[in-house]
């Protein structure tokens, strides 16, 4: 064989080829070559930028098969690895463009060009970047090292960041569900400020629907792509755009009317472009934020009762029938369609979630249209599956039970494979105990989950309720009910009353830290003894519950900037005779001088000034102040702010510092105090405290505490009297002398 010369040896037989090739040089060996799907050989001649060139091409070719290009990918992931210094960085854009378009996720491949990307940053500009990042995204490979790195990059080069950039960047980071470690959402934010006009239609859904998949619920940019809406003319945006847009209004709860009701307007007549999905999102928006437009829901209400809803899936027809009882839309009609259909599909395919929510909306709608099947379907579905339940779909779906008298079904539930109890054998014949056994199970299970996971104060509340319906609706059978199916009563977690017992007022003293307790709540929880209070994480939960001056109400673990401004001001402002809040079916009322507070965990510790270590630097100005508690408030507009900081003490415990601001209508400063402590509960405390949770005994000095701590109290409030008194007369004094005086006074709130 002569150099320079290959012999093709098909054909010959093995031995011939074998003794062939021994004589053949390493050198003109090739290795063997990738094959197409066509059956012809995949030539991998060229250099890897020719490859990638070539791979670019085929995504422009309609037959271009996926085997083709994976054969490719092959040939070029092992090409690329020598020879990416030759790649330029547009090279690399176009190429990770080519393979999300090819779908093609080699990982090989992709973290060769995430490796070109992370060792040359500094040659790549904002479009590339951002463009990689998408493709990265619409491949769904998460490549940590190179989506940090480029949001750092890009955080620190925001000026040049386009409308269009900012799109495709947000759009990365929400595909992949990824928070950067960088405040390159922030950047963002700040950027759409000054470009928010240049977004068109299509990419202000993204952009929204971004923010809110990774819940970064930032109003700057819901403000400004909310002018940018209004900007637009209503014929470019798509209807799946439009839903988009509300959802992302729903998921971060940014209530924001105008704009809802004007994107409504825009689907008025577009109605029959929306999918079943789409539809679903525009009905839970307009219910998730209170919002109503009656021509829209006119028009969706006559497409569902129409229409052939086979084609909508399970959770959808969930979603949608229970958002639209919730906002008491639509009649017989299009319930009876909705119920009609569910109860045709097939039980196994309920999931909890879907079984509570349709529950809820044949509640809600008992009054309009009842569909004994549905029900019957459900009540046995969730009782046949009630161990896949968790917390919240288990109480609302039996709650939703109780309400719409449906334990009379429990007859035909199998029994329970454990044998009664005792006290539960001698009750047979009384109340109704078919019903009350499928209730002991729905309890068993509550405490089964709360021993996995104790539940939040707000579950709490839930199972709380769903105690009070029952009883109320089954009072003997509930007195029937043995023990332990509601708990220990140590435990209080199943209380009827949801109350516990206050043993010392001068702990909430010292937390509130605040003159809002008046000295005849104080003497008369001493003197009465037994004082108590009512704790939740939903204001709804104060419903029809008698409050005194003994029984203060705590709001804790809420969320202050969802609750209506009008709910807040009722329930901050103690010097009423008698506050109202309308909770979901009744009303809560508050009483005088009730001790009433909010706990909530959000605050900004990044506006709290800088201390000096002086005296000046224990006053906080006002809008640091405000600053500091803004994300509690959320969206709330300044002047409900002020309405609430007018009849509120407010203090903030932060790292440092005790902050502390006095109710007034005016933009005072708020003082602070200086603190060095990491916890709240001092160490020698801790035990006392975990024996109390333990449900142990009290401590021996416990009587000698307590009467100290009586004795502290009375002093404090004897002192306080004679400072109330001098001021009281010299206010007197200074009004006699005054020359106007009985000026009438008109309560308002602040640029109302």
């Amino acid at each position: 064989m002569l150099p320079g010369q290959l012999w093709l040896l098909r054909g010959w037989p093995n031995s011939a080829a074998a003794a062939a090739l021994r004589h053949v040089p390493g050198a003109y060996l090739r290795r063997p070559r990738s094959r197409c799907a066509s059956g012809g050989v995949l030539s991998d001649r060229g250099s890897a930028l020719e490859l990638s060139q070539k791979l670019q091409r085929m995504r422009n070719k309609p037959g271009a098969k996926g085997a083709d290009c994976t054969a490719l990918c092959d040939v070029l992931a092992r090409k690329v690895k020598s020879e990416i210094a030759t790649f330029s960085a547009m090279d690399v854009a176009l190429l990770a463009q080519a393979l999300a378009e090819l779908r093609q996720k080699h990982t090989v491949l992709l973290d060769t060009l995430a490796t070109h990307v992370l060792r040359g940053m500094a040659v790549y500009d904002a479009p590339k970047l951002s463009l990689i990042a998408n493709s990265f995204a619409r491949m769904g490979y998460l490549q940590r090292p190179m989506m940090d790195a480029i949001a750092n990059h890009l955080s620190q080069r925001s000026n040049e960041l386009s409308a269009l950039d900012i799109t495709v960047l947000v759009y990365a980071y929400g595909e992949l569900l990824y928070h950067p470690q960088s405040n390159l959402l922030e950047v963002c934010a700040e950027r759409l400020k000054e470009c928010y006009l240049e977004v068109g239609a299509s990419n202000i859904s993204n952009i929204l629907n971004s923010y809110s998949r990774l819940s970064e619920c930032n109003p700057a940019v819901f403000h400004c792509l909310s002018r940018a809406v209004a900007h637009t003319r209503p014929e470019t945006f798509e209807a799946k755009d439009i839903s988009l847009i509300m959802n992302s209004y729903a998921k971060c709860m940014v209530r924001k009317s105008q704009t809802m009701h004007l994107l409504g307007d825009y689907l008025v007549d577009r109605v029959h472009e929306l999918s079943p999905r789409n539809l679903c999102n525009v009905v839970h928006a307009f219910s998730w934020l209170t919002c109503y437009n009656v021509p829209l829901f006119h028009n969706l209400v006559q497409r569902v009762s129409c229409e052939d809803l086979s084609g909508y899936k399970l959770y959808e027809l969930g979603v949608l029938c229970h958002n639209l009882a919730k906002l008491k839309s639509g009649g017989p009609t299009v319930y009876g369609a909705m119920f009609g259909e569910l109860a045709r599909r097939p039980a196994d395919a309920w999931e909890p979630k879907a079984v509570a929510q349709v529950l809820d909306a044949l509640r809600r709608r008992a009054g309009v249209v009842r569909h004994d099947a549905l029900l019957e379907l459900l009540f046995y579905r969730f009782f046949n599956k009630l161990e896949t339940f968790p917390v919240h779909p288990l109480t609302q779906a039996a709650w939703c039970l109780v309400e719409l008298d449906a334990l009379d079904l429990a007859e035909q539930l199998p029994p329970h494979p454990e044998p009664p109890t005792p006290e539960d054998a001698g009750n047979t014949s009384q109340g109704f105990p078919s019903g009350r056994e499928a209730m002991r199970r729905v309890f068993e299970r509550m405490q089964e989950l709360d021993a996995k996971e104790p539940l939040t104060p707000t579950q709490r509340g839930h199972v709380q309720q769903l105690i009070r319906a029952y009883r109320y609706r089954y009072e003997l059978d509930f007195g029937l009910l043995p023990p332990k199916a509601l708990g220990a009563p140590e435990r209080s977690l199943f209380g009827e009353r949801g109350e516990v017992v206050l043993q010392s007022p001068v702990r909430c003293i010292h937390f509130l830290g605040a003159g809002t307790w008046r000295k005849d709540l104080i003497m008369e929880m001493l003197i009465i003894g037994s004082g108590t209070f009512r704790t939740t994480a939903d204001l709804d939960f104060f419903k029809a519950i008698p409050f005194t001056k003994c029984v203060p109400a705590l709001y804790d673990d809420g969320s202050i900037g969802d609750e209506e401004a009008k709910k807040l001001k009722a329930f901050t402002d103690v010097g009423d005779d008698e506050s109202m809040t309308r909770a979901r079916w009744t009303s809560a009322k508050f009483v005088r001088h009730q001790l009433r507070i909010v706990l909530d965990n959000a605050f900004n510790p990044d506006a709290e000034p800088e201390d000096n270590k002086t005296e000046e630097a224990l006053v906080v100005a006002h809008d640091d102040f405000f600053l500091m508690i803004r994300p509690a408030l959320g969206t709330m507009s300044r002047t409900d702010a002020m309405a609430i900081l007018k009849r509120s003490a407010v203090v903030v415990v932060g790292n440092k510092h005790v902050t502390y601001r006095l109710p007034s209508e005016q933009a005072i400063p708020a003082d602070r105090i200086r603190w060095n402590k990491s916890d709240i509960i001092l160490d020698s405390s801790k035990p006392t405290l975990q024996n109390y949770k333990q449900g142990g005994p009290p401590p021996l000095d416990y009587d000698q505490h307590t009467a100290w701590e009586s004795a502290w109290l009375q002093e404090a409030m004897r002192v306080g009297d004679v400072q109330r008194q001098a001021e009281r007369q010299q206010a007197d004094r200074e009004t006699r002398e005054a020359q106007m005086h009985s000026i009438p006074f008109v309560k308002m709130e602040a640029d109302e």
